[in-house]
């Protein structure tokens, strides 16, 4: 974290890496089949927060995303091209206790992440918007024990 002393506020620049993977039934014309999808990114958050009552803070900012791969668990599809670059926006609150922080917040993807798949068994082409909304949970533990630094 670094203070933006002009506006009371700080900048909190990260870096992710996530990995998600969620249960999807495709539909090929011919059947209902239950698959998962895998999806796999580097986050850059660039979070503008402000701290409240000595222990608090909320931020917000844009999420910047590189997606690295995405696959079904299936055979018949295979993936011919996909968005890397896409953009969303990250929100929260956050509790500090010491050296020890908890915080909680949520993502939207703001891009449309466009996935386009070949269908093997139908041949045909088949697109899948993979934007993501997610609740993000985490723990922080300060390394040094003045809060006027970074940790």
């Amino acid at each position: 974290r670094a203070k933006i002393p002009a506006l009371d506020l700080y900048i909190r620049p990260e870096l992710v890496y996530t990995e998600l993977k969620n249960d999807v039934t495709y539909n090929n014309f011919l059947q209902s089949v239950p698959t998962d999808y895998k999806f796999r990114k580097i986050d850059v958050p660039v979070l503008f927060g402000k701290q409240f009552l000595k222990i608090g803070n909320i931020f917000v900012g844009p999420s910047f995303q590189y997606i690295m791969s995405s696959d079904f668990g299936i055979d018949d599809l295979q993936e011919i091209s996909i968005d890397q670059f896409t953009m969303g926006i990250q929100l929260g609150v956050g509790l500090e206790f010491g050296r020890l922080g908890i915080d909680a917040r949520y993502e939207k993807g703001l891009s449309k992440i466009e996935t386009t798949f070949t269908d093997k068994i139908i041949n045909s082409n088949i697109n899948f918007d993979t934007r993501i909304s997610q609740i993000i949970v985490g723990i922080s533990y300060r390394l040094n024990q003045d809060k006027k630094k970074s940790f």
